[in-house]
């Protein structure tokens, strides 16, 4: 049935092969299910195990599962309070004319909020003969009680649930009942090994019944009761559940994505050995059986079990074609023996009689379809057994020794060894004789203990992907056993030592297992294009080892259950305000916009307040010195932070903290009181009475420098916050790293100075907004993560475009918000996350992200670009930030169509030389309306020694402070005089004269207003700019004398005066050649300079391509790599926290033929597509929209790789494997990336094995350090040299 933002859910995905019903004696049973997001898998195993067809209606109980947990569907399935469409299309399945046997309807949030006509089709269902099975019945705080659920339920809800201030479901605990469960005789119960069941970590509601209660407390309190309405049987069940199966009692929901690490979670992991979670899904079937009125013919009952055998119940001899089956499994899940068909009885191998807990699982069928099924537990006591496996740490380094001990309880005499004695299914402690012996161990006959005793003790290392790192055996004669373990070559974050205690002849009759020790992870960085995404606490943990499996399969490699790539919380807060707490800090601004008090301008809480950081510097010690020994990446310090609310503008703080500081901060900038005045236009005669103005303020007296300086000073607020952050992280982790998620653009009140946070921030995660990318990558430092986020139901081309994309500006790393979007409840992969896969796995299993991110460099062209936070401040104060903010785009973008690249400069380093330093060879000045003394005179020397410098307007005509001026600093470098600093649209300034003496370049311009598409795209900026010493290349068609793109020549370089901004360019560029007289007039300046282009690019018919096309370029020694990214034509838009919505356009379509001249001659390599194209400086690529290509550009060809390893490992030893690359280039030219996949026997690419290394030289030494339990058979290898495409493949056999 077609519904409205939900799935059909799936049972392809396999899970486990495990059947109760299923062919079912009785024929399907057509039911309807209500799954969440969060469990919706439980349904889907469910189904798996028994004979049903459904129909299925997702409803979670959480609003942001709801509208974020379907990737296809992602923000559109309502919101926090808005249920809507989940509920309409409950009410649109059940209210239709299709036909169910049975409905399983969970609580959810209660009764009350199914809409009416939804409660009355359920009723009149019911009465009409319907099964209905209901888990956590309850109205709903707050809402009228409802009589249909009293009529229909045979459980009446004692609590009623409801909702905290975010609108998630709000669960008191303490409201919760836990102990002991006692089952009725019935149908439903029979053959459920309830005294299995770990009730210390099971709870449930409190209810008063009103029908047959089959399922009890030990105190009473019934927790499942049966009843009927009308034609139609109801069940009731009250345990405190997820979906249809029980929660754990200590589960809060509260783990949150920044803190992946599973073992600090509240009820994460169920303590059972075997997973008793199965049983709950034979406890819903049979349920969904009786309440279907299709019981079958015969019910198995308990059998009889004598010690030594299983005497099969009558019931199933009453009809001959019926077979009875028995498979017996031991406590940790594994069949023991074989399921075999019974005649009379099953006799118990000997061997399990030295020991264990059992389960005898026995299936009626007939006709190949199950009648029913019985679970019934039995065990023996041990004559001896292991009570411990001690180690003498909890946390070890890599290569240090783990020291411990096993402790074994109880003799070896073989007359005291009970191996007889068992317990059946109803407690009761029986011997061979099935007479109840009251737990007296009786002696045995000798040959059976000889036979079964126990007779050795295997230790065995197992990681956190349960691989055996190490076995020792031991005969167990002295105990306690002592052991060692060095630890080395550990790939999971923990290992556990498990101790098996055997049977003489080899069976493995008890397993213990220590505490975790955390290896802390050797390498506290990455080396390699990284995926995180956090795994999610679903509780219980039997979900959590299947995820593990799927998310590779998808490209993610980090934050995976167990492994040692993590990261965690610092345990600090305070830098930013989430959107959904954004209520008290709206208040305060509304009572500032109000009042004008300035009272109502103090930050909560404040950055200066000693107090706050007292407090939070001990939170942070503290909760970093829990989580270090896990040897995290990052200590995660806030998302979406930043001074305010995003990037919402407000003058903070103006609190007595902040004032302090920021007169501290003064005495520092100003040479006394004086000039301080002189600076902000002020009269203050003392220091104490210093304090500056808001926006308001300074826009109305037109004394901006006061205001500047308190922006000044808060974004050195902000980014000392982070270096309190990182201090207290090092103080408690001395290799400790600050994660900033979710960062927001560098505005004037965001507080987010890129240059300053780089100083103390080692991990970013980056929204795509404000050019961030291009500040991440241009300020990083070396081992800086440069992280951004995807997801979000990205989709198509579009997000594929997009990754590719970060990738190409620097992005080291890829989270993805998050696992539910990715993974549909049925754990189908999202159409989300199959687009995304593409991209990620070609760019990690191709080593493509190694290569380009890890062993090149981006080559800039020489070209920086100006990043100024006093140019964001004075823009903002003068009103113009939206014509700063695109008009550094149009440059950035500009810039990107023509084929050139660049990098940002900071004021900081400006002033430090840094231009000089690096042999830039221009230097673009967009907007920079700020300037300081020291940054004009390092500019004006940059150009003196040979740089060209490029300012498009309003350039140097305010200083640091933002004080304007009646010219610019950087007047005379540019050869040009202002009759006046404005910088508004004139109606006479929309015309060009071209100047034809002008002696730098001849390009005749003409400016039509109106179809700008034609023409330069631009128009003059300012009407009062002269041409002085400098030649103008055109001048305003009106007086003649406002003057544009000006070039004068300065010591041995120029300064060039556009005298236009680039704003109009970002939306000119999309229309069909659109910003052309733009890109032309740029394409003349460059032409001044010494930037050269690794590759030009023309179309099939020889035509330059100006735009539509991205050329990135990276050097690694003497090769070249050239990336080609072709753009998406609809752009993305973005959301008020700086996200990109993208849309899912499938892109593609018909390739463009793009022929590709390169500025040398190479061998030239088709890296994608894995082909030699020739030596030259020329070749031709299709491209579709979106897609993009990449080209190695090599001194010598790649001949060929050699590997030579042997041809058979065994299990627990190393494979040695030496890789050869037959390359004539020197060593240490430049680096070879290899990229590694190992493939197991069943074809699965090996995760943990594959790996993307870098040499510089021709050979590398790889080894593969098999675990004990590996799969055997025939494996591959597969290497590949990357920038080549050359690759071998070898096999071998694991035995």
């Amino acid at each position: 049935m077609q519904k409205t933002y939900d799935i059909d859910y799936s049972t392809d995905i396999k899970n486990k092969d495990i059947t109760w019903a299923k062919p079912f004696i009785n024929g399907k049973i057509k039911a309807f299910f209500v799954p969440s997001v969060r469990y919706g898998r439980e349904i889907v195993e469910l189904i798996q195990r028994m004979d049903i067809a459904y129909e299925t209606v997702t409803i979670d109980r959480c609003w942001d599962l709801n509208r974020w947990g379907f990737g296809d569907f992602y923000d559109k399935r309502g919101g926090i309070w808005d249920f809507d469409i989940m509920y309409r299309n409950m009410e649109k399945v059940l209210t239709s004319s299709e036909e169910f046997d049975v409905l399983v309807i969970p609580g959810i949030n209660g009764w009350g909020y199914f809409t009416e006509k939804t409660r009355q089709a359920i009723v009149k269902r019911v009465e009409q003969g319907a099964g209905l099975i209901l888990i956590h019945p309850f109205t709903g705080k707050g809402l009228k009680p409802s009589e249909e659920l009293d009529q229909l339920s045979p459980l009446r809800s004692l609590y009623e649930e409801g909702f905290n201030d975010g609108g998630y479901p709000q669960i008191e605990p303490g409201r919760l009942g836990k102990d002991k469960w006692i089952a009725e005789s019935h149908y439903i119960t029979n053959g459920i090994p309830f005294r299995l069941f770990p009730f210390e970590e099971m709870s449930y509601y409190p209810y008063r019944a009103s029908g047959e209660v089959i399922l009890r407390s030990e105190s009473g309190m019934p927790i499942a009761a049966v009843g009927e309405y009308g034609k139609g049987r109801v069940v009731a069940f009250g345990y405190y559940c997820r979906d249809i199966l029980p929660q754990h009692s200590a589960f809060t929901g509260t783990d949150d994505t920044f803190n992946p690490i599973v073992e600090t979670w509240k009820g994460a992991l169920h303590s059972c050995s075997f997973d008793y979670l199965e049983y709950f899904y034979g406890l819903i079937g049979r349920s969904m059986i009786w309440s279907a009125r299709k019981e079958p013919a015969a019910t198995l009952q308990a059998p009889v079990f004598d010690g030594g055998r299983i005497v099969a119940p009558s019931e199933w001899k009453k009809d001959r074609s019926w077979h009875l089956t028995c498979l017996v499994k031991n406590e940790y899940d594994e069949a023991v023996a074989d399921s075999r068909p019974i005649t009379t009885d099953f006799t118990i191998p000997d061997w399990m009689k030295s020991g264990g807990k059992y389960r005898a699982e026995l299936s009626l069928t007939g006709g190949g379809k199950v009648i029913d099924w019985y679970t019934m537990p039995f065990e023996y006591p041990y004559s001896s057994r292991i009570t411990q496996v001690n180690t003498d740490k909890k946390c070890v380094s890599s290569g240090e020794t783990v020291n411990g001990s096993i402790v074994m309880e109880g003799g070896r005499n073989d007359n005291e060894c009970g191996s007889v004695v068992a317990v059946n299914g109803n407690d009761v402690v029986m011997n061979d004789n099935n007479v109840e012996v009251n737990g007296n161990i009786t002696a045995v006959n000798d040959d059976i203990v000889a036979a079964g005793r126990s007779g050795s003790i295997e230790l065995q290392t197992v990681d956190g992907y349960e691989r055996v790192l190490a076995v020792e055996q031991y005969d167990g004669k002295d105990a306690p056993i002592a052991f060692q373990y060095k630890a080395r070559n550990v790939l999971s974050l923990q290992i556990r030592f498990v101790a098996l205690l055997k049977t003489a002849d080899g069976h493995t009759i008890q397993k213990v297992k220590s505490e975790p020790v955390i290896v802390t992870p050797e390498k506290r960085t990455i080396n390699d294009f990284e995926v995180f995404m956090s795994p999610q606490n679903r509780g219980q943990g039997d979900l959590l080892p299947y995820i593990n499996l799927l998310f590779p399969r998808m490209g993610v490699t980090g934050l995976l259950i167990g492994d040692n790539k993590s990261v965690a919380t610092s345990g600090g807060k305070g830098l930013g305000v989430y959107w959904y707490h954004r209520a008290p800090y709206t208040e305060r601004k509304e009572q500032y916009l109000r009042t004008g008090d300035k009272r109502y301008l103090i930050r909560k809480p404040c950055l200066n307040d000693p107090v706050f950081w007292e407090e939070n510097d001990a939170n942070i010690r503290r909760t970093v010195a829990e989580n270090r020994k896990y040897g995290p990446i990052a200590y995660f310090a806030q998302d979406e932070g930043s001074l305010t609310c995003y990037t919402d503008e407000l003058d903070l703080c103006f609190c007595e903290h902040c004032m302090k500081k920021m007169r501290e901060w003064l005495r520092t900038q100003y040479e006394d009181l004086d000039h301080l005045n002189l600076e902000w236009g002020t009269g203050f005669g003392s220091w104490d009475e210093v304090e500056p103005y808001t926006r308001e303020q300074a826009r109305k007296l037109g004394r901006y420098a006061s205001w500047g300086d308190h922006r000044l000073f808060m974004e050195k607020t902000y980014t000392d916050s982070y270096r309190h952050f990182r201090d207290a992280i090092r103080q408690a982790d001395s290799q400790g790293v600050v994660r900033m998620s979710g960062c927001q653009a560098s505005t004037a009140y965001s507080g987010n100075d890129y240059d300053l946070l780089h100083q103390y921030v080692g991990y970013f995660e980056a929204y795509p907004v404000g050019n961030q990318y291009e500040y991440h990558r241009s300020f990083a430092r070396p081992g800086t993560i440069i992280g951004g986020w995807f997801g979000y139901g990205a989709g198509g081309m579009s997000v594929q475009n997009r990754i590719w994309h970060a990738i190409y500006h620097g992005l080291t790393l890829i989270s993805i918000f998050w696992e539910y979007q990715c993974l549909n409840p049925d754990f189908t992969f999202s159409g989300s996350a199959r687009d995304m896969a593409k991209a990620f796995l070609e760019i990690r299993r191709e080593g493509i992200g190694k290569l380009l991110l890890h062993c090149a460099e981006r080559d800039d062209l020489g070209i920086a670009i100006h990043y100024s936070m006093p140019s964001v401040h004075g823009t903002n104060i003068r009103g113009d930030k939206i014509r700063f903010e695109n008009n550094r785009q149009g440059w950035l973008d500009s810039l990107e169509d023509m084929g050139y690249q660049y990098r940002f400069v900071s004021s900081r380093q400006m002033e430090s030389g840094y231009l000089t330093d690096r042999k830039y060879k221009a230097l673009i000045l967009p907007y920079s309306i700020a300037l300081s003394d020291k940054e004009a005179e390092e500019i004006k020397r940059f150009a003196v020694q040979g740089g060209i410098v490029i300012g498009d307007l309003q350039t140097g005509i305010m200083d640091q402070h933002c004080r304007l001026y009646d010219s610019g600093k950087l007047d005379d470098l540019f050869g040009i005089e202002r009759l006046t600093t404005d910088a508004e649209d004139f109606y006479i300034n929309g015309g060009f004269l071209t100047n034809r003496d002008f002696p730098y370049f001849h390009h005749y311009l003409e400016h039509i207003p109106g179809q700008e598409e034609v023409g330069p795209g631009v128009v003059m900026a300012e009407i009062g700019t002269r041409a002085a010493t400098g030649k103008a290349a055109y001048l305003d068609d009106f007086s003649g004398r406002v003057a544009g793109v000006v070039v004068n020549e300065y010591g041995q370089g120029k300064g060039i005066y556009l005298n236009f901004s680039l704003d109009s360019y970002p939306a000119q560029r999309n229309a069909e050649n659109g910003g052309a007289g733009t890109r032309q007039i740029l394409r003349e300046i460059f032409s001044l300079t010494a930037v050269k282009k690794y590759a030009s690019l023309e179309d099939a018919d020889g035509r330059e391509i100006e735009k539509g096309f991205e050329t990135i370029c990276y050097g690694s020694g003497s090769a070249k790599y050239v990336c080609l990214l072709r753009q998406m034509e609809e752009q993305s838009a973005v959301n008020y926290d700086g996200l990109v919505l993208d849309s899912k356009k499938a892109g593609g379509g018909e390739a463009m033929e793009v022929r590709i001249c390169f500025g040398d001659t190479r061998h030239i390599y088709d890296v994608r597509e894995k082909r030699y194209l020739g030596f030259g400086n020329k070749t031709k690529v299709p491209i579709r929209e979106g897609d993009t290509a990449i080209f190695a550009l090599l001194p010598d060809t790649v001949d060929g790789i050699s590997v030579r390893m042997p041809d058979k490992v065994r299990r627990g030893d190393d494979l040695v494997m030496d890789i050869e690359v037959h390359t004539e280039k020197p060593d240490h030219a430049y680096e070879n990336v290899l990229n590694i996949k190992i493939y197991d026997p069943d074809g699965e690419y090996h995760w943990l094995y594959s790996e993307n290394v870098s040499t510089a030289e021709k050979t590398f030494q790889k080894i593969l350090h098999m675990s004990y339990n590996e799969k055997k058979g025939i494996w591959k290898a597969r290497i590949k040299d990357v920038a080549s495409g050359v690759c071998a493949e070898k096999r071998f056999e694991v035995y």
